[in-house]
């Protein structure tokens, strides 16, 4: 399985790309920001199993209207710029450390919400389930 990781915590991003790749066999894609990740997804959205993109992450220019909420919902307001490069054919789940998000407006968007602060082990495993639907 080959995924797309936009993250910008470098620190967890480590964790969960080495749990991916090492124990799952996965081969991840790591974007540090919303503009770097639609450049990546452009470049593989023929070989892309899954996008995973955070919530909360410091905006930039490809979704400046983040600023305004201080960047509690960058992965969200992402997905406007992601769903034309994934047609429908690429999943697309959501991480977020927040239990507070409100992803109802979004459904047929995004396949589903991780918990970020879960277990590593147990992010892997949920991102699976949600690919697989």
């Amino acid at each position: 399985m080959k995924i797309l990781l936009i993250d910008d915590d470098p620190y967890w991003s480590k964790g969960f790309c080495d749990r991916a790749v090492l124990f799952e066999g996965w081969t991840v894609l790591y974007a540090v920001s919303p503009t770097d990740g639609i450049k990546v997804l452009e470049e593989h959205k023929d070989t892309i199993d899954a996008v995973v993109v955070d919530v909360m992450m410091t905006a930039d220019e490809s979704v400046p209207e983040a600023r305004d909420q201080g960047g509690l919902n960058t992965g969200l307001l992402l997905l406007k710029h992601l769903l034309p490069i994934t047609k429908g054919r690429i999943p697309i789940v959501l991480l977020s450390a927040r239990q507070d998000v409100d992803i109802k407006a979004f459904e047929g968007q995004a396949k589903f919400l991780v918990q970020k602060n879960l277990p590593t082990r147990q992010v892997v495993e949920e991102i699976r389930a949600a690919i697989r639907g």
